[in-house]
């Protein structure tokens, strides 16, 4: 008599514990799966990125000149979501050939004179963004190498030594400076019959644009120039804190970075009409790429860094300095040299004091390592 075998099957205890113990082993794996794909995610960002930056420095050394246009986010001013490459008009020497402009010091500042009938073009039009008469616009005097900055515009006057009608400018030496030439920088107090050559800033092509990827941005209140250590203290020293991209009353604009022939960065300005001149890097200049973890805009909706120290209980200060706790964000570092680095994130948790100058240096580290690495 044959007996036919019977297949048992799971009692609800061994069902109950078979679930369980897969709760357990998805509970551990998904948190590091998600955290590998973020990784992926922003390492894959930051290649792209650096293409993009690569071809716009070839551009560079093969013109002589290209930039990038860092758009601020309108709901969250201090992040960047949108890169653009520039275009830059051609110089501008007035209407008509040997056309010439009139210089003078008038003990504050140098001011310039260009004819109405000449250089018409040189009338102050913020809305035009191709204006060739627009504050922070470069100038050239005669063919020399060195660059002075149109001002601030002061109407239509007659020249003191041809008495024309002209479009009247002060300039500077460099924008974001002093506000004026100092005394000595005029020797001759007139300068009559003056070529001259105004380059326009750059406007942005609608067209070239690199978009960050989602879930990602750019962090522009980290992001500006190295912070300096001169006495090896571990604490920030000098003029530049390390955020100079930081959204102020003072810097209300989108973010144009030049590049010069070498691949390096000429200057960096803000495209607002009210935005003084250029600044030009001394140091090391550094981007902070982020992985986009905003609880809610608001997160990233302050207009300025707050005053309050790192790592303070204060909901603001922690929105703040939220991107620096993270170490998957990464910084992009360009070298004087005209080299361009990523490096991961340090956790500033070892600092000698809590200023954002302190923490952006410690935050930093190994991004400064790289540039030093590169410079040898």
């Amino acid at each position: 008599m044959r007996f036919m075998k019977t297949s048992r099957g799971l009692t609800l205890i061994e069902l109950l514990t078979v679930v369980t113990l897969v709760i357990v082993i998805a509970a551990v794996a998904i948190p590091a799966v998600r955290i590998l794909t973020r990784d992926i995610k922003i390492r894959e960002a930051a290649r792209d990125f650096q293409v993009f930056l690569a071809d716009v420095q070839s551009e560079a050394k093969a013109t002589g000149s290209a930039g990038i246009w860092i758009e601020r986010d309108p709901a969250a001013p201090n992040t960047s979501l949108s890169v653009y490459r520039v275009t830059t008009p051609p110089p501008y020497s007035g209407d008509f050939f040997d056309v010439t402009a009139e210089m003078v010091y008038d003990g504050v500042d140098a001011v310039i004179y260009f004819p109405v009938d000449g250089a018409g073009l040189m009338v102050e039009d913020p809305t035009v963004l191709r204006s060739y008469g627009r504050v922070g616009n470069r100038l050239r005097l005669d063919h020399k190498t060195v660059d002075l900055y149109l001002d601030s515009y002061q109407g239509v006057a007659n020249s003191p030594g041809r008495d024309i009608p002209s479009h009247v400018w002060r300039i500077d030496r460099r924008i974001g400076g002093t506000g004026g030439l100092p005394v000595n920088t005029v020797v001759t107090p007139v300068f009559t019959d003056i070529s001259f050559e105004v380059f326009p800033q750059p406007v942005k092509r609608s067209t070239r644009v690199f978009q960050l990827p989602d879930d990602t941005f750019l962090d522009l209140s980290k992001s500006g120039f190295s912070v300096l250590d001169l006495n090896g203290d571990g604490l920030a020293d000098g003029p530049l804190l390390g955020s100079e991209l930081a959204l102020t009353p003072a810097t209300n604009g989108d973010v144009v970075i030049m590049f010069n022939d070498t691949g390096a960065i000429d200057h960096a300005y803000f495209t607002a009409a009210t935005a003084g001149p250029s600044v030009v890097p001394v140091q090391s200049f550094f981007l902070f790429l982020c992985m986009d973890n905003r609880e809610s805009e608001a997160d990233y909706l302050y207009s300025y860094p707050p005053t309050s120290d790192y790592g303070t209980t204060d909901p603001d200060s922690f929105a703040f300095y939220k991107t620096l706790n993270e170490p998957q964000n990464l910084w992009f570092a360009f070298g004087r040299n005209g080299r361009i680095s990523v490096s991961e994130n340090s956790e500033p948790s070892e600092r000698p004091s809590n200023r954002l100058a302190d923490v952006l240096w410690a935050s930093r580290s190994i991004a400064r390592q790289q540039i030093q690495i590169q410079a040898d």
